[in-house]
């Protein structure tokens, strides 16, 4: 299909292809759990650091921020990479056809 396409046609997809790849990934990597899971890892290395993860009373608190601060925001993070992660594959592939049409042309 993509091989009866015209040359500029094929560049203007190509463009299209690369545009939406950068937004799959940029939409993945700036997204409220990605943040909120940076702010988690912090948060831990810092309660590590202060001495209060290591404290009887702060074994509860423990559990508390690892179920709040890490696991949901990974948990959440990971449903958004599966469904973007096929858009990413389709249009790292797609690029890759256009560009070895392309090739094959020049």
């Amino acid at each position: 299909m993509l091989w009866d396409c015209e040359t500029p046609d094929l560049e203007r997809e190509f463009r299209r292809c690369k545009t939406k790849l950068w937004q799959m990934r940029r939409d993945i990597f700036l997204s409220v759990p990605f943040f909120w899971f940076t702010a988690g890892v912090l948060g831990s290395a810092w309660l590590v650091l202060s001495g209060t993860w290591f404290n009887i009373s702060g074994q509860i608190w423990m559990l508390a921020w690892l179920v709040s601060a890490l696991m949901m925001p990974a948990l959440w993070l990971t449903a958004i990479r599966q469904r973007k992660g096929k858009m990413i594959a389709y249009y790292r592939e797609r690029t890759e056809i256009i560009d070895t049409i392309l090739q094959d042309r020049a």
